[in-house]
């Protein structure tokens, strides 16, 4: 059975936009290889999220972290530059 976790649109470069659905199964996934990734993500770590979370890339960037137990800075909204919210949390 597949359940829904996730709707997400195409950007309809090759015609119309379509929506996208995505199992929770695939979004741990694709989360589960960025953590196996790169060796050096763990609870103390930090991580920033820019990308917005109506995209399927946003909605990882979330999950990883929450899945390590680390901090999120979250660029919301979007006022600060990126640079600027690196100097302010290092």
């Amino acid at each position: 059975i597949l359940r829904i976790s996730l709707i997400t649109y195409t950007g309809g470069t090759t015609g119309g936009s379509k929506g996208v659905v995505l199992n929770s199964a695939a979004i741990l996934a694709v989360s589960e290889q960025y953590i196996i990734g790169d060796g050096n993500l763990n609870s103390s770590s930090t991580w920033m999220l820019v990308l917005p979370l109506f995209i399927a890339f946003g909605v990882v960037c979330l999950s990883v972290p929450l899945m390590i137990g680390m901090t999120i800075i979250v660029r919301l909204p979007m006022s600060e530059t990126i640079g600027e919210i690196c100097k302010k949390f290092r």
